[in-house]
């Protein structure tokens, strides 16, 4: 789902930690191709033990953001090699499915 869908909209303009402490308290992994934002203001909070469900970052070099079939096949190629891993507090760079 995406944060438009995602509790019927209500993080569009949230910031990155109310929406992350939102995920992690339902328990769901962040997918984004914010590198600087996303994990310039995380670093704080986390290195003070605050927890967070995941996040799967994707860089635009590697999967383009309008490359959707790429993203989903990377994305499901992820999930079968992890979903029984832990996903707390896990950051992970997506690799494209070519690649991986």
């Amino acid at each position: 789902m995406s944060i438009h869908d995602w509790e019927g909209g209500r993080f569009l303009a949230a910031d990155d930690g109310e929406i992350l402490r939102m995920a992690a308290a339902q328990r769901l992994t962040l997918v984004t191709y914010d590198q600087n934002t996303l994990l310039t203001h995380m670093a704080a909070p986390v290195s003070e033990g605050w927890d967070h469900g995941g996040i799967i970052v994707v860089d635009e070099h590697t999967i383009r953001q309008h490359d959707i079939w790429g993203l989903v096949k990377a994305l499901a190629w992820l999930w079968n090699a992890e979903s029984q891993a832990e996903w707390m507090n896990r950051t992970v760079y997506l690799r494209s499915a070519r690649h991986a």
